[in-house]
């Protein structure tokens, strides 16, 4: 679905882009963003003492998607399996959220903890996941979804639009409209310059 795609695109943004050093195991660099961002809220008050270019702290709104992820996320992003999260030692809880605001703005990466709002939208039916790219739409209309875990406002053009995941894990597809959106205080742009750095 397009939801994955923005995750993708953006994950692999800063994976490619973000400073890490080369020691490190390859799917630190996809996270090494993310570690950024924190990083840069804790020396916002404080000097860095690593030398390394910080990324600028933007407030963003996320008008039109908002998706959490994990360590373990990221990693089965970057090695295409999805076990590779089980196998190993990485977290399972979202630290971090791809977000995309307006038409024509970059796309950030943002610390959850500065997230707040959930977006409502009308007029659902739940979507399953049957196989590989395979989704079933449900036909029993739910009133109103709060989009607690993550969301995609898609336009009128799209077959499947405003996909919203509620607090339960269960994803719809709205038909009535969207209201809000989550805003968030920490975030970096993925044209931030210090994403765009590579080396040691």
């Amino acid at each position: 679905m397009h939801f994955a795609h923005l995750a993708t695109a953006v994950l692999v943004a800063y994976g490619a882009n973000a400073q890490a050093p080369a020691s490190t195991p390859a799917t630190a660099g996809a996270t090494a963003a993310g570690a950024k961002v924190a990083a840069a809220g804790r020396s916002a008050t404080a000097a860095p003492s690593t030398g390394m270019k910080q990324p600028t702290l933007i407030s963003m709104n996320c008008t039109q998607a908002y998706l959490p992820f994990s360590e373990a996320d990221v990693a089965a992003l970057t090695s295409n399996d999805t076990k590779v999260a089980t196998s190993r030692n990485y977290s399972t809880i979202p630290t971090e959220a791809a977000c995309k605001g307006p038409a024509g703005t970059p796309d950030g990466l943002c610390d959850i903890a500065s997230c707040e709002n959930h977006p409502v939208c009308k007029s659902c039916v739940e979507l399953t996941i049957t196989g590989t790219d395979t989704v079933k739409t449900g036909t029993t209309i739910i009133p109103q979804v709060t989009c607690a875990n993550n969301y995609l406002f898609g336009n009128s053009s799209d077959p499947i639009k405003n996909v919203c995941t509620d607090g339960n894990d269960k994803t719809y597809t709205c038909t009535g409209g969207c209201t809000s959106f989550s805003s968030c205080k920490m975030c970096v742009s993925i044209n931030d310059p210090a994403l765009q750095s590579v080396g040691p």
